[in-house]
């Protein structure tokens, strides 16, 4: 039995949103006669990466082949770890809501590892570890075809 391979698509802004996209439900209409009515708002599926609440985030590291970009939750709020830029921890803080939980645009299917979505050797490596030191790990390639993300994997997919 071959084991089958799942690798997510990714948007990115900067950085640490390189790993980021958030799921958008858009309301459809219908055409009635001649009027157009709304309909309902379809759910639209999301996968999820990253399960975990923004509360139950405790330490974000992301790693590049020369840098480490480490910040950690504290009763002060998210502070860098040394070496990381203040910048990086007042990131998380504004925009952990858009950042957990950590969600895709697309999943894939491949029974083999493809070299052409990067994730050989990661662009990319983000951990992150949730209350109870559990730790989600996520692997980041290159940018998809069409430019709007990022292909990645969480490890052990």
């Amino acid at each position: 039995m071959t084991r089958r391979r799942a690798t997510v698509a990714l948007g990115a802004v900067g950085l640490m949103t390189a790993v980021v996209t958030v799921g958008v439900v858009q309301a459809s209409r219908t055409r009635v006669g001649h009027q157009h009515r709304p309909t309902r708002p379809t759910a639209v599926a999301v996968p999820v990466v990253i399960a975990a609440a923004p509360s139950a985030v405790v330490t974000v590291r992301v790693r590049s082949r020369n840098t480490v970009v480490e910040a950690d939750r504290t009763s002060r709020g998210w502070q860098p770890r040394p070496g990381t830029a203040g910048a990086s921890a007042a990131f998380l803080s504004e925009r952990e809501g858009d950042l957990f939980p950590l969600r895709a645009y697309r999943m894939l299917r491949t029974e083999e590892p493809r070299p052409d979505f990067g994730l050989a050797e990661p662009e990319l490596v983000v951990d992150v570890d949730e209350v109870g030191r559990r730790t989600a790990t996520v692997e980041v390639g290159t940018a998809t075809f069409n430019g709007g993300g990022f292909y990645a994997r969480r490890r052990g997919d």
